[in-house]
């Protein structure tokens, strides 16, 4: 057999090897440890909550059963509720003039008014308003001016 003797310094590099491994193994079984032992208190918080929550829960259908048992007894009305009839609606007034109206609703919507505005000052509708908003609150002020011309 071949002579397997070892010196000083191969020894010592096979100890600290071996200290380096059971240090690291170590290491990790007390992370492992750790770990678990921070879980097992959020499940334990967890399961407290739950159980706190049952409780309540209970309690709200214990109240409903009751609430429940009253409204059952309470004696039934032989007139039927009389509805409120409901609010008139109020519509924005118009004027006579139908193209002075929009013609006043595209100015003001080319001058940036909100909808709220066109539709008080000019009378029109909602829709109206809202459309003529997305129409002209961009345009340039003469550029329909242009597209008229355009299509004459």
């Amino acid at each position: 057999m071949a002579d397997q003797s070892y010196g000083i310094l191969e020894i010592f590099l096979l100890g600290a090897r071996a200290f380096g491994l059971f240090a690291a193994f170590a290491a990790f079984a007390w992370g492992l440890m750790r770990m678990r032992r921070e879980h097992q208190e959020q499940l334990g918080k967890l399961l407290q909550s739950h159980n706190e929550l049952l409780a309540h829960n209970q309690s709200l259908s214990e109240r409903v059963a009751a609430l429940s048992t009253m409204v059952a007894s309470l004696p039934r009305r032989a007139e039927p509720l009389v509805e409120a009839p409901p609010p008139p609606r109020v519509h924005a007034p118009r004027r006579d003039s139908g193209v002075r109206s929009y013609e006043t609703a595209k100015r003001l919507a080319r001058n940036g008014a909100s909808v709220e505005e066109i539709i008080a000052s000019s009378g029109v509708a909602n829709a109206e308003a809202r459309l003529l908003r997305r129409l002209h609150a961009s345009a340039p002020h003469d550029s329909t001016d242009t597209r008229r011309n355009n299509a004459a």
